[in-house]
């Protein structure tokens, strides 16, 4: 037994000694995995790169105060034949005032020309987008809240115009240049050279100001992605884009409609909207600034078109309408009611028969991840759900109408805080 004695500590040392080299060699191998994983993890990151537009082949693609117009581009880590093209979004601007003052909301231009919205000077050579943000509802690579395009290869043009992307002008304005159908132009031909040869499919997306701007070049960029590949399919999706054309009877001198209408004279959109709306306009002696809003162009469309709109959008609510202090939910309810009878007639008159939509009664503006993919749920399908669908069958022109609701809409299965605004 003094021999085992004696022995014991040996072997409780070796053993010990054992457990020491095994741990380290674990801890080691452990760190090896973390640094491989997050290689990985960046390799596999979302990198939206930056391209702005060469100035010696497109001279005029340019932004408010010059600088060239671009767009970011995220390839698909799969091998996606996909592309999801997205129209930023950010209002309008002005240059006009009327008695000395600037109308709300639209900005002056010359205050816009400053910033991004108006200027790519400050452009970072890669952004992030992948999470939704701006309301980009295909850039989201959540494949709960996008489940058809979260692996696609994504296009966002930047928005540096002040008017939807629909201007084009050979001479400056107050020293200005309004070029946005020109930046348009030749994002699309830079892209024909760079990725549409290998695409079979495209949605063009947008929101807000850009939401707008996917009603009015929709059967734009449908006809110059033919040319590219006649068997392309191409869907259109805007997102809170459907503005009213809608004056404030008390306020009339400064309704945000008759600044648009302003702007799209002053700054020569006639050519940047949808052209079958113009002929209209023209063979029934209408103001063609009709087309610049989307109740009288989406009669016109022809491309398969499904609408992410809410009847109680809180932009418009506050800017178009314009929200009394205390809250006047009757005043509320009243114009959501006019948004959606506008709505309706629109989407009736379509000539082709190729609207679908999502139409809830939450309070926002644009989409989240949570909105996309979450909830509200209607007719058992969520909003991504319910644009899947009518990609897989355009011909299906369902429109999804969340049942009929005052605000504050306390059973429509909003996210929190989407009821309806805070009582103040």
């Amino acid at each position: 037994m003094a021999q085992h004695r004696k022995i014991l500590p040996k072997i409780t040392n070796v053993v010990v000694q054992y457990h020491t080299i095994a741990l380290t060699n674990i801890m080691i191998t452990y760190i090896f995995l973390l640094l491989f994983l997050f290689l990985l993890d960046l390799s596999m990151a979302t990198t939206w790169k930056l391209n702005l537009l060469d100035p010696t082949l497109y001279p005029r693609a340019q932004c408010l105060d010059g600088s060239q117009g671009g767009y970011y581009v995220n390839p698909s880590k799969s091998t996606s034949s996909s592309l999801y093209i997205h129209h930023e979004g950010g209002g309008w601007c002005q240059t006009q005032t009327k008695d000395g003052k600037e109308t709300w909301p639209n900005d002056n231009c010359q205050d816009r020309a400053l910033g991004s919205l108006g200027s790519t000077v400050n452009a970072t050579q890669t952004y992030d987008f992948s999470t939704n943000s701006m309301g980009c509802a295909g850039c989201s690579e959540d494949p709960v809240a996008n489940p058809l395009m979260h692996d696609w290869n994504k296009v966002l043009i930047l928005y540096c115009d002040g008017t939807s992307f629909s201007s084009s002008n050979d001479d400056r304005i107050d020293g200005l240049h309004f070029n946005g159908l020109d930046i348009l132009n030749a994002v699309q031909d830079d892209l024909s050279n760079k990725i549409f040869t290998d695409l079979s499919e495209v949605v063009i997306g947008g929101s807000s100001a850009g939401g707008l701007a996917v009603y009015l070049h929709l059967d734009w960029w449908a006809e110059k992605l033919a040319s590219v590949n006649p068997a392309m399919k191409v869907v259109g999706l805007p997102d809170g884009g459907f503005f009213l054309d809608y004056t404030v009877a008390a306020t009339s001198n400064y309704s945000y409609d008759a600044d648009l209408r302003q702007g799209f004279n002053d700054f020569n959109c006639k050519s940047g909207v949808n052209q079958l709306c113009v002929a209209s306009k023209i063979a029934n002696n209408q103001p063609v600034s009709d087309c610049y809003f989307a109740e009288h162009t989406l009669p016109f469309v022809t491309t398969p078109i499904f609408i992410f709109q809410t009847v109680f959008d809180s932009w418009q609510l506050q800017w178009e309408n314009g929200m009394a202090d205390p809250i006047d939910y009757n005043a509320l309810n009243a114009y959501g009611a006019s948004l959606e009878k506008s709505m309706q007639t629109a989407i009736e008159s379509n000539q082709n028969n190729v609207v679908g939509g999502f139409i809830d009664r939450c309070f926002h503006h644009c989409t989240t991840d949570e909105l996309l993919g979450t909830t509200p749920v209607i007719l058992g399908r969520t909003m991504a759900q319910g644009f899947a669908s009518f990609w897989l069958d355009p011909l299906q022109t369902m429109v999804i109408w969340q049942h009929d609701a005052p605000l504050p809409c306390e059973d429509c299965d909003c996210p929190a805080g989407m009821d309806g605004p805070a009582k103040r």
